[in-house]
């Protein structure tokens, strides 16, 4: 029909960009055609950097490029947000593969670009999107299925991406997948058929949410730092000034590499703004008991109220 932009096979979504990718992404949703944001090829990549300003044990920063390097898997180099070239190594497992294109590396091309990505999952309220941070294992993805199974419609799993460009942080649509843990998948009763595993030898699987997928992005409202403790009570805990912008920092997902590419400065900026105008709570759990039910009810009622 006139008028409705095609579909292409090649462009994707996510993270608010638009990826034209040689590489297939089948969980990414498929994007109009157009100019893309990133571009993403399959080719040959240094085994280094010249003179990288800094390196860790996977990866090296020099200037707007980024070079990350998996052994046994694929390599990449990130290059001033606009570009991925993508080195397979034989016989790569491609859902590791995606994995490191979707986390690390898009990570970096956020950073490349001034996008404040948070280690967190996020879903869509009526007051706003809620986003979970914490470190990993600390029950992001499963708290978000079980908001998704109360109705409350997914934007980000793992990598919520804040766009802090505008009047107030929006967080950007990932995609339709969350990563779930076999007991917690179990826990939420999903049923086996609509979890594939994501990654061989690795038994987390991803669950396709379907219609459980927000259609937009959305302002944030809220932030909760999700803490495991030795305590035998669920706890919140608001928190103010310089408490947010320390538990920003913590949980901006590879913030090592934003501080090798030179721009703290631009991450300062951006968590100062989100801690300026969006509510964040820490919130306790008993270490050895989810609460998952009751974890879910203290979420709900603090956003209503």
């Amino acid at each position: 029909m006139r008028g409705i932009p095609a579909l292409d096979s090649r462009h994707y979504a996510v993270y608010g960009l638009v990826l034209h990718s040689e590489l297939e992404c089948p969980e990414l949703p498929l994007a109009a055609e157009g100019e893309p944001d990133v571009v993403v090829r399959l080719g040959a990549v240094p085994a280094a950097l010249p003179d990288p300003c800094a390196a860790g044990v996977l990866y090296q920063v020099q200037g707007e490029r980024f070079l990350f390097r998996l052994p046994g898997t694929a390599a990449f180099l990130a290059e001033a947000g606009r570009e991925i070239t993508v080195d397979l190594t034989p016989d790569a497992d491609p859902g590791a593969v995606r994995l490191l294109l979707y986390g690390s590396v898009l990570a970096a091309v956020l950073h490349q670009r001034g996008v404040l990505p948070l280690h967190g999952s996020a879903v869509a309220t009526d007051r706003g999107a809620v986003v979970f941070v914490g470190a990993s294992g600390a029950g992001k993805s499963t708290l978000a299925a079980a908001m998704a199974q109360r109705g409350y419609s997914v934007l980000a799993d793992d990598v919520s991406a804040i766009d802090t460009s505008g009047d107030v942080p929006h967080v950007a649509l990932a995609y339709p997948r969350l990563l779930l843990w076999p007991d917690a998948a179990e826990h939420l009763a999903v049923p086996e058929e609509q979890l594939q595993q994501v990654r061989k030898r690795v038994p987390k699987c991803g669950w396709r949410l379907g219609d459980g997928f927000a259609s937009r992005p959305m302002p944030v409202y809220a932030v909760y730092a999700l803490q495991p403790a030795s305590a035998t009570q669920l706890g919140m805990s608001a928190l103010h000034g310089a408490q947010k912008l320390r538990v920003l920092a913590e949980h901006t997902y590879r913030r090592r590499y934003l501080l090798a590419m030179g721009r703290a400065a631009q991450h300062f900026a951006q968590t100062a703004t989100v801690a300026r105008q969006v509510r964040l709570s820490r919130v306790t759990r008993p270490r050895d008991a989810f609460a998952l039910d009751e974890l879910t009810g203290l979420i709900i009622a603090d956003v209503q109220q």
